[in-house]
């Protein structure tokens, strides 16, 4: 977790995503609990101070150790709760004794994940099972967390006490247009647009997810929304590049589209993706552990690939393509592939640098025009600097 200082005001960063993107934003998304409890998810250091060990981290503004044993503001209070419980059961038995780091993540269904990582091979650790058992029955009766798991991991080996994921559940309203989709192929239409929906998702302790769950909600709903312009255009296919695991794959398919593929690189975000699908009885959405690059690569029959053996290409109609890439945006690949996409681009930013370069890049190389109808910003890192970015294109014909 990057604990960072005070930053720029909400009005100074959506005016820099403006200079960078070159026109105005449409919608700025604050986060409903404010710049603070709104981090669902941290790494920090473990360091020794005399007979015990406190939580820590380096200063972003000066490197210097900040200790934070009492808990961070921006923390999830679960979380805060949880922190000295965590430092007092590895500074006074012997299993925290080797540890240096530890990872803490929570969810709005209320569960809570502890891993505790250590510098010598986990063999080594005195009555690890016991201790840990122990340490999440205490995080069980002192925090209001509905589930624990504590896990440790050191030299690629890992001990859990029972699992290394969590589960989520995000309600979210559903768009009027969903009542024309099939669900499971069964005939049973939405009721009414403010009908609300709960969707299942598995978010592994080592993979990404998003850390704001408020934003990722605020997120997930306009998504919905995007996707319902259809512009006039019949296909009604999704296509997503870095999936992760089924955040956005699973409410638009469920909802918007009749078929969905998503890739992504993750083994295990790929298995947490399958699960919701799965979980959230979609028939009709495929997951193949492929990089952007290499799916691109199959989607122009450059090359083919095992992964995709139960895939037939020529079975979709892609009408939107969806992209949540990292911060350096999107490669090569992906780049042309949107560029010859006609249709509509949704595309999630957490640096608007990147998303400017890729959307010019993107017209540069089209054939077709390139329209923005919708620029948005979320404020999904209250306080700080970072800013996270949704554009709706629309690509057509010249």
């Amino acid at each position: 977790m990057t604990m960072s200082a005070v930053g720029a005001s909400l009005a100074d960063k959506v005016r820099a995503v403006e200079r960078i993107m070159r026109r105005g934003v449409d919608t700025v998304f604050n986060c409903p609990v404010g710049d603070s409890g709104y981090r669902f998810k941290t790494s920090l250091r473990l360091v020794q101070r005399g007979a015990r060990k406190s939580f820590a981290f380096n200063s972003p503004v000066d490197k210097k150790l900040v200790l934070v044993d009492d808990g961070v503001p921006i923390l999830h209070e679960r979380i805060n709760r949880a922190l000295p419980i965590v430092a007092d059961h590895v500074s006074d038995r012997a299993f925290g004794r080797n540890t240096f780091e530890a990872k803490l993540q929570t969810t709005l269904s209320g569960e809570l994940a502890v891993t505790l990582f250590y510098n010598k091979p986990l063999a080594q650790v005195p009555d690890w099972m016991p201790s840990a058992t122990e340490l999440k029955n205490v995080l069980t009766a002192e925090t209001d967390a509905a589930f624990v798991t504590v896990s440790a991991r050191s030299y690629k080996r890992l001990l859990t006490t029972d699992r290394t994921y969590l589960n989520e559940v995000f309600e979210l309203v559903l768009p009027e247009e969903s009542q024309r989709h099939r669900y499971s192929g069964k005939d049973e239409p939405v009721k009414g647009e403010t009908d609300l929906h709960q969707f299942y998702y598995r978010q592994n302790t080592e993979s990404f997810s998003q850390p704001n769950a408020y934003i990722n909600k605020i997120m997930l709903q306009w998504a919905l929304a995007a996707a319902g312009n259809t512009y006039g255009i019949e296909d009604n296919d999704l296509l997503e590049l870095y999936c992760g695991n089924g955040n956005f794959t699973v409410p638009l398919a469920k909802t918007v589209f009749d078929k969905a593929l998503a890739s992504e690189t993750s083994r295990a975000s790929v298995a947490d993706a399958k699960w919701a699908i799965w979980e959230n009885h979609l028939s009709k959405v495929k997951v193949a552990r492929l990089s952007a690059a290499e799916f691109t690569q199959a989607y122009f029959n450059e090359r083919q690939f095992e992964r995709l053996r139960d895939v037939d290409l020529d079975e979709y109609r892609f009408r939107t393509i969806l992209v949540d890439p990292p911060r350096e945006g999107l490669d090569e690949a992906s780049t042309n592939l949107l560029a010859q996409h006609e249709g509509q681009i949704i595309y999630i930013s957490c640096n608007p640098l990147s998303l400017a370069r890729d959307l010019e890049q993107l017209a540069l190389r089209s054939k077709h025009d390139l329209k923005i109808h919708q620029l948005v910003c979320f404020d999904q890192f209250p306080g700080t600097d970072h800013i996270e970015c949704g554009v709706e294109i629309e690509m057509r014909p010249r």
